[in-house]
């Protein structure tokens, strides 16, 4: 028996070592590393890919090493606190890592629904008039003189490529009447391209908020029927968690810019981006144009 013990106490290394340095220290440093690969990568999926398996291999190599150092550890000293705090620290540790995990898949998410890091989707034939998008989404519809497309729903993410195809087929289009209460904000920074590239007039009949506005702000024409609404609010702090790698005030600057690209006034734009992420403004429609927001009545 004392062959034994002699034998794994030779082999078992340090509680202090494990807990400290192959513990701590080390998931410290993978932390960081991780932060900084969602911070500054341009959101490659085989980089986010390689960083949650090497944080994984790590972590199990120092949870079987704490398990062997802790378990020994015990035998001799019976600190029974020392052991279940160093868990409980590992613990944490797991959490912290569940949750870079998540935000490294949403990120892979993202980058898979471009397709690519391109910005713009590859135009593909498409003559129904009418288009019904993947479940709970958004529904458009073509009028039949082909003159006036009608979108009605969340611009989530893939919008576009579900979208593009029905916009480039219309010949004919004019305008389109829009009726989103917001969603992906690259969905609707796309969408405001093809708004402008086509030179669309925009129309509102019940509610265009968050970033709808921006592909409504796109039109040549702005108008907003009877009893419309329109809802601003300010870039909020989830920006982060639901876009990691993404710098907030980079992204509300180039939004603003596009708004005075399009004549609207910096008065309404400067409450506009103050105010409150939790709410949402409702201007009155002589608001509106007198900010340029909409151009006719």
């Amino acid at each position: 028996m004392s062959v034994i013990n002699t034998h794994i106490q030779s082999n078992s290394p340090s509680f202090s070592s494990a807990l400290w340095v192959t513990g701590l220290l080390l998931r410290l440093g993978m932390i960081s590393i991780f932060v900084a690969v969602l911070e500054f990568s341009s959101g490659e999926i085989w980089s986010l890919a390689l960083i949650m398996l090497a944080d994984l291999l790590l972590f199990l190599f120092q949870l079987l090493r704490y398990a062997t150092a802790s378990s020994y550890y015990y035998s001799q000293t019976g600190r029974f606190w020392a052991v279940t705090g160093g868990a409980a620290g590992f613990f944490l540790a797991a959490v912290v890592s569940l949750i870079l995990w998540g935000l490294a898949i949403m990120a892979i998410e993202e980058q898979a629904s471009k397709g690519g890091t391109g910005e713009d989707v590859t135009f593909t034939k498409l003559t129904r008039p009418e288009l019904k998008a993947r479940p709970n989404r958004f529904r458009a519809h073509l009028s039949s003189d082909g003159r006036s497309l009608t979108f009605d729903g969340v611009m989530s993410r893939g919008t576009m490529a579900d979208l593009d195809p029905l916009m480039y087929e219309a010949a004919n289009l004019e305008s389109i009447t829009l009726s989103s209460p917001g969603g992906d904000l690259n969905e609707a920074r796309k969408l405001a391209q093809r708004i402008a590239e086509y030179g669309l007039d925009t129309h509102v009949v019940k509610e265009c908020s968050s970033s709808c506005l921006l592909a409504f702000a796109a039109g040549a024409n702005r108008t907003m029927g009877p009893g419309a609404q329109m809802g601003f609010h300010r870039y909020g702090l989830d920006f982060k968690q639901l876009m990691p790698g993404v710098e907030l005030d980079k992204e509300r600057l180039r939004d603003m810019r596009f708004y005075q690209q399009q004549r609207i006034s910096e008065e309404f734009l400067d409450r506009y981006f103050r105010e409150d992420r939790r709410t949402l403004w409702y201007p009155h429609k002589n608001e509106l144009m007198a900010a340029g927001f909409i151009t006719q009545r």
